[in-house]
């Protein structure tokens, strides 16, 4: 399943749209590392954006032509949220819409982190991944700009061995952000 994935970002410009500042957080450290299976250059104006509307995303970036296939990778926690394209972009073939799931909340890498995910477990019902670092592991910024850069230290590997336990945990049916690092 991640091969094809692998193989489509590899050869494609990409649009990469994240839910908040912690999604741009991980991104920007992972391609900061070169861990990922596609680089800044082939990031549209180089870099991550913020998660925006489809009607927007349309306006501001699909009117161009990048001369190979563009993909808006979405990095998002909800498998719920619909990014419907007009018809003209829906079917033209090169441009493709995929999605890397970040379910319950990209927070869930600091949890993991601190070794606290059989605590969080025990209170999931009552409280999202970022409650629960501010509320039991002190973490009050957690959701504020570079906090998840910071956090890590920029060490990636650190990261990494984040996203590798907590793809162990999640639904193998979705693509999650483990699916875009490289040797994964």
């Amino acid at each position: 399943m991640s091969n094809s994935l692998k193989k489509l970002l590899e050869d494609s410009k990409i649009l990469c749209l994240c839910e908040g500042t912690s999604e741009k957080g991980v991104m920007n450290l992972l391609l900061d590392n070169d861990e990922l299976v596609f680089t800044r250059e082939q990031l549209v104006q180089k870099k991550v954006h913020r998660r925006m509307s489809v009607k927007k995303t349309e306006e501001k970036f699909l009117k161009y032509d990048y001369g190979q296939t563009l993909v808006i990778l979405r990095i998002i926690d909800s498998a719920r949220e619909q990014f419907n394209l007009k018809k003209v972009y829906k079917e033209n073939n090169r441009i493709k819409n995929k999605t890397c799931l970040t379910t319950p909340e990209i927070e869930i890498l600091v949890i993991i982190n601190e070794n606290a995910l059989e605590e969080y477990y025990k209170v999931k019902s009552k409280k999202p991944p970022s409650e629960f670092c501010k509320q039991n592991l002190k973490m009050n910024d957690i959701k504020k700009d570079s906090s998840i850069d910071k956090y890590f230290n920029c060490d990636s590997k650190k990261l990494i061995n984040a996203i590798k336990i907590y793809n162990t945990k999640s639904n193998g049916n979705d693509y999650g952000i483990y699916h875009l690092i490289k040797n994964s």
